[in-house]
């Protein structure tokens, strides 16, 4: 069905289209992709047809495999919705901001009809905003434009917003939501207990989550989210004396070092990086955020126990949150 969906692509056909083709890396080793296109919207891509039966450790290889030789990789169900609650199937989407494709019998009649090849997308978004967030796939045929091939050795997807950038836009349209949001930050940068967790129970009776006294001691408390806004917002939004160009020292003395607020060390590796790459490059955070997590055990932190609200105020890492309650879940 992949081929024939291909194939109604002239310049994609002429290029070549095979099935379980013999495929040399760079280094000697090799796959049997379930269809191989030579020159598919902008250079090879490696269609695989994902089993109930496929392990992440199958599952790991092949994508290392396709990143390391330039193969973008684009991993195809049928449209059975029903098969992404299996653990293979979230194996794939949960490492690729829940994305996968899929092909079926409405997909193929659709690509006949244009003349044009046609797949089914399917997205794990968070649901509404005043429902808890409780992430819904959604899913639509769409055309080769509409998908992000990428680069060589990417993974295909959306062109549309990431699960986490669409949680952000679900904030910024709720205009009560998103003013608990700037008064929460505006107590975080004046270290108002109080007033931040007024907010902050604010927000959980809206969209879900822990209250405010179950994330321990008021104070600590404010004090290490207000880092994690400082980082998020990349302006200071707590209370200190040292600069925001001082960022690296500002994190090891307000969160990293102090024992009670060490249950934020995951959040803050998350948030930074998507916010604050640089910080994780340096040796010092780096060393801290390891050690703190090693002497978690395991535990996830504060980050998951916040729930949704923790979404609220920090979307930029929502995705990876989600991963960590899926793999809770599976464990």
């Amino acid at each position: 069905m992949i081929c024939e969906i291909l194939e109604l692509d002239p310049y994609v056909a002429a290029a070549g289209i095979a099935p379980e083709r013999y495929t040399k890396g760079y280094e000697g080793q090799y796959a049997f992709p379930d269809v191989y296109a030579s020159n598919c919207y902008g250079g090879p891509v490696a269609f695989e047809i994902q089993l109930s039966t496929t392990q992440l450790p199958t599952i790991t290889r092949r994508e290392d495999f396709y990143a390391q030789n330039d193969i973008r990789l684009c991993w195809v169900i049928s449209g059975d919705r029903s098969q992404l609650d299996r653990r293979a199937f979230k194996d794939i989407y949960l490492r690729n901001d829940g994305q996968i494709f899929a092909v079926d019998d409405e997909v193929l009649a659709e690509a006949r009809a244009d003349n044009a090849p046609r797949f089914r997308l399917m997205r794990l978004l968070p649901g509404p905003l005043r429902e808890g967030l409780r992430p819904q796939w959604r899913e639509r045929i769409v055309t080769p434009k509409e998908i992000e091939w990428g680069r060589p050795g990417d993974r295909p997807r959306s062109k549309g917003d990431r699960f986490d950038g669409y949680l952000e836009k679900l904030v910024q349209r709720d205009t009560a939501v998103s003013h608990l949001r700037r008064e929460f930050y505006s107590a975080l940068t004046d270290c108002n207990q109080d007033q931040a967790g007024v907010s902050w129970d604010s927000i959980a009776s809206i969209v879900g989550g822990a209250s405010w006294s179950a994330l321990g001691d008021p104070y600590d408390t404010v004090r290490a989210l207000g880092v994690l806004a400082t980082v998020r917002r990349n302006e200071l939004t707590v209370q200190t004396k040292i600069e925001m160009s001082n960022l690296p020292h500002l994190v090891n003395s307000l969160l990293l070092e102090p024992k009670e607020r060490r249950s934020w060390s995951r959040a803050l590796r998350s948030l930074s990086e998507s916010c604050r790459p640089d910080l994780l490059a340096v040796p010092s955070v780096a060393k801290k955020i390891e050690r703190n997590l090693e002497d978690a055990h395991g535990d996830p932190g504060n980050e998951l126990l916040a729930g949704s609200v923790f979404d609220v105020l920090f979307p930029e890492c929502a995705f990876q949150r989600l991963k960590l309650t899926e793999d809770g879940k599976s464990a």
